[in-house]
């Protein structure tokens, strides 16, 4: 048998194999990529800088205070006792490099965010200690600790903390020097997005911190790069383009830390002003948008990648911006379309009922990593209270929970023949990807209605099938419809996700139940097409942790289904 030969299953170009198969995944990951981005991992990985110099630095002159930033999640409960992502471990010898714990755990602790932890102001020897201990054990260039995202996060957290007061001895000096410079020509050009962020302001950090030759290119580097990014990242209705509402707040706080930096040292420059405008300007851009995307629980809602008590919360980034001098025009709580981001939030009049429509891309096609196949999915809140939700986000380990956290399957949507949307796959990486159609929207007093439809399943499925949803809120009920249009029959079933403090009582015969939560009715869920299931699910509450919750399935019927929330105002 040769390689080209008739059968949908020869070996290795048949329309079945598993290598063609692959080989069109691949494609359809690597097409929308960037060139600098190809060109830019390639070189990445087969380059590595020699000849870093060390100079000596002298630091600028500060000509006013460091404003205190919101306390940071990670902190140290003893001096080799960390607290991160929730996680607490303990070590007898500190080993930087451990293998056996998650990378984004290993991350964090290279971070040194614990340096502006909970109690960290009675810390100091221990913190010290810990710099010093992180230089004799990573030296230059090896290990993950010296990936560019961390020496970023590091490089800030090292800089925040000389501000605050600590002085930094020769050694360190000469450790952020070598940093600083190592950066300078590790930038995840390849990677591109927050990442690329976190970068520049590290040397933007280093750049203002210290003074010399080299001080100046990476301060330059850093500038350019924030200003050149600011309009592609932050879209005009505030969102930042990978459309994770965590992310959001992170890259939020990083334009703050720069504000703050910028008042810290006044420098007359032409270009540090103008980076200072724009960063203002869309810092206020980026609050109004979180602002619209919180729910009543005062936590944003769980839209592709989004850990909770990772980021700042909405009430500590206000007052961090407050104290900065940021004005912020007042954001109602009625309905808002956020059309660059693809959100809706829709809200009744008496505010009994808020929902947060997904009616967007999954993220920028060149860098889609953080996003999820959960393209008219939808969370809602009732008195105050979440009761649809989405599966949200406990890790970012490549394996079957990363999978189902990013899959269709765990998000309040309709999934055709058990496909996701988009081809989420790895960790981070996506093919062919959902794009949405036919945004219609309605929203009157009495009435909020939104309307949309995806491609995501056609060109992968017979009957070129075409998911449509749309929303309906009124004072006492939401209603939702959902139809497959398709050529063909296909097998469809829609998911309402439940938060894990809502029970499920079943009214009548698989068509009614009651949404309760502590004993007491918040809601009553209605299927007014078709019959559904209650299945278990879990929900992310945390990084590492989940807790089992419910979700009613209901099989769709000649192509369409609806169903009923209703409370009492």
């Amino acid at each position: 048998m040769g390689w080209l030969c008739r059968g949908k299953n020869c070996w290795p170009f048949g329309r079945d194999s598993i290598l063609l198969k692959r080989l069109i995944l691949y494609w359809n990951t690597i097409r929308f990529l960037k060139p600098v981005q190809i060109y830019g991992r390639i070189w990445f990985h087969l380059t590595r800088p020699k000849n870093l110099s060390i100079f000596e630095v002298e630091l600028r002159k500060s000509r006013s205070k460091w404003i205190d930033q919101p306390v940071k999640r990670s902190r140290l409960i003893s001096p080799k006792t960390f607290s991160l992502l929730e996680s607490e471990r303990g070590f007898s010898a500190l080993d930087w490099q451990t293998p056996d714990i998650e990378k984004l755990w290993l991350y964090n602790l290279h971070y040194f965010d614990f340096l502006h932890g909970d109690n960290s102001q009675n810390q100091t020897s221990w913190q010290r200690d810990l710099i010093k201990d992180w230089i004799d054990q990573n030296p230059p260039h090896k290990g993950i600790g010296w990936d560019p995202y961390p020496t970023s996060q590091r490089i800030v957290n090292w800089i925040k903390w000389a501000l605050n007061g600590n002085e930094l001895e020769r050694a360190e000096l000469k450790s952020l020097n070598l940093q600083s410079e190592w950066l300078s020509r590790r930038i995840e050009w390849h990677i591109r997005g927050n990442h690329l962020l976190a970068n520049a302001k590290a040397l933007v950090f280093a750049g203002l911190f210290m003074k010399g030759r080299r001080c100046s290119e990476w301060f330059n580097i850093g500038v350019k790069i924030l200003i050149e990014e600011m309009d592609e990242q932050i879209l005009p209705d505030g969102g930042h383009f990978e459309r994770s509402t965590m992310y959001q707040a992170l890259v939020l706080e990083d334009l703050l830390d720069l504000i703050n930096l910028i008042q810290v040292y006044q420098v007359e420059n032409p270009i540090l002003i103008e980076l200072r405008e724009v960063l203002t300007s869309k810092s206020v851009q980026m609050f109004e948008w979180l602002k619209i995307m919180i729910h009543p629980d005062g936590q944003v809602a769980d839209f592709n990648d989004s850990i909770k008590k990772v980021a700042p919360d909405l009430t500590e980034l206000i007052e961090y911006g407050t104290k900065l001098s940021l004005k912020f025009s007042e954001v109602k709580d009625d309905s808002r379309i956020l059309p660059s981001s693809g959100y809706a939030r829709l809200s009744n009049q008496n505010k009994s009922a808020i929902a947060f429509l997904d009616v967007g891309p999954i993220g920028p096609d060149y860098l889609p990593g953080h996003g999820h196949a959960d393209t008219l999915s939808f969370e809602l809140s009732i008195h105050g209270k979440r009761v649809v939700v989405n599966a949200g986000t406990s890790t970012y380990e490549e394996g079957p929970q990363r999978q189902f956290e990013r899959s269709t399957s765990a998000h309040s949507t309709l999934q055709i023949d058990n496909l996701d949307s988009s081809e989420i796959w790895s960790s981070f990486r996506v093919g062919k990807r959902a794009k949405p159609l036919n945004f219609k929207k309605s929203l009157s007093k009495d009435r909020q209605w939104v309307c949309c439809s995806h491609d995501g399943y056609q060109s992968r499925l017979s009957g070129r099938p075409i998911h449509q949803r749309s929303w309906e809120l009124t004072e006492n009920e939401l209603l939702i419809f959902d139809e497959v249009i398709s050529k063909s029959k296909n097998e469809s079933v829609v998911r309402f996700l439940f938060h894990p403090e809502i029970q499920l009582i079943e009214k009548k015969d698989k068509k009614v139940w009651s949404l309760n939560k502590d004993g007491t009715q918040l809601a009553l869920f209605e299927i007014e097409s078709g019959e559904g299931k209650v299945k278990e699910s879990t929900h992310a509450v945390g990084f590492g942790k989940v807790k089992k919750t419910s979700f009613i399935e209901i099989q769709v019927e000649n192509g369409r289904t609806n169903a009923r929330v209703s409370w009492n105002s």
